[in-house]
């Protein structure tokens, strides 16, 4: 049964496991699909950002590794399977150490980011402004 967009069990409960989800960071995600259409609308194309639990297991994975070199691997990875707010990019981005692998990663989860409109909050994860031109050259060019 669906209630004004949110799902229920048959008993008319909010059911935790199939349902609307919330979580310490503001984003209603779940595991299995259902959501309310209106949460995600302004989202790019609607795109749902990877929920809390896959995110946090995603960062542990790229933040145990020791070489900035892996990190980009697995957080490439970890982005080509999902989508991302600005805010869980920016995340990621500071677990780089060097500003050009932290350029080369923001440019690249362009394309995987579900709220563009925000990006230029990267800004603030960059030591030289070089890099925060850079970035806004590749957005106006994508």
């Amino acid at each position: 049964i669906t209630l004004h967009g949110h799902h229920n069990n048959h008993d008319g409960h909010h059911n935790n496991h199939h349902g609307h989800h919330n979580n310490h960071h503001g984003y209603h995600n779940n595991h299995h699909g259902h959501h309310n259409n209106h949460h995600f609308g302004h989202y790019h194309n609607g795109w749902r950002p990877v929920c809390t639990s896959d995110f946090n297991l995603g960062c542990r994975r790229i933040r145990i590794c020791s070489l900035d070199a892996d990190r980009m691997r697995y957080a490439m990875n970890f982005v080509r399977r999902h989508y991302f707010t600005v805010r869980q990019l920016r995340y990621i981005l500071n677990m780089f150490v060097y500003e050009s692998n932290k350029l080369r990663f923001a440019k690249w989860a362009y394309s995987r980011t579900c709220d563009r409109y925000n990006y230029r909050q990267l800004h603030s994860c960059f030591s030289h402004r070089s890099s925060c031109n850079s970035l806004d050259y590749y957005i106006r060019c994508f």
